[in-house]
């Protein structure tokens, strides 16, 4: 399976979201994922997810082999 499908789609799009009470964090703000601009929005709510979500992102990343790291596109 080579497609990649983004946040954006509108398969995804079409799904209803459930409030979880989870705050947003922007996942810019420390630099620990390196960021894709090219879908950024003027309002920057591009690059904002739930904390726990970065947080296990930050993990996952952790656990990659030596020089490799997560490249965030859009969440």
């Amino acid at each position: 399976m080579n497609e990649i499908t983004l946040m954006s789609d509108p398969k995804i799009a079409a799904i209803p979201v459930q409030e979880s009470g989870e705050p947003l964090v922007d996942v810019r703000a420390d630099g620990a994922l390196l960021v894709d601009p090219r879908k950024a929005d003027p309002a920057g709510a591009f690059a904002h997810l739930r904390q726990g979500v970065v947080q296990r992102l930050i993990t996952a990343q952790d656990l990659l082999p030596g020089g490799l790291r997560l490249q965030f596109v859009e969440g």
